[in-house]
């Protein structure tokens, strides 16, 4: 059952009919998409369909889903700590020469340090 719209003075109106009708035109503002929702170009000329850009943010989110990890055995859960564990800061070689960031982090007495050993 579609959802019921009503007038303000009690006119039953079809929305879905509406946006049937008029999905080709233009929505009104600077969205520069129309009623079903494509993205327009210059000229109103569509760039992408609403199914095009529904499956290109289907296909990021599948992205984003973590990936489980089998950690029943010892070796897979170091693996996987390597894997949580930040990296080393690596040297950076500037004009004055290199730039030892773990050194400057230990000089900064603001600056935590973790030292693995």
């Amino acid at each position: 059952m579609a959802p019921r719209h009503v007038t303000a003075r009690g006119k039953p109106i079809d929305m879905d009919r509406l946006r049937n009708l008029h999905g080709d035109k233009p929505a009104v503002g600077n969205a520069s998409v129309n009623a079903r929702g494509d993205r327009l170009g210059e000229g109103g000329v569509i760039l992408k369909t609403q199914e095009q850009i529904e499956a290109e943010w289907a296909a990021a989110r599948a992205k984003m889903q973590p990936k489980p990890m089998d950690i029943k055995t010892p070796d897979k859960v170091e693996a996987a700590l390597a894997r949580l564990a930040p990296q080393a800061k690596p040297n950076i070689v500037t004009d004055e020469g290199v730039f030892d960031a773990v050194a400057h982090a230990k000089a900064n007495p603001r600056r935590k340090v973790i030292d693995k050993d």
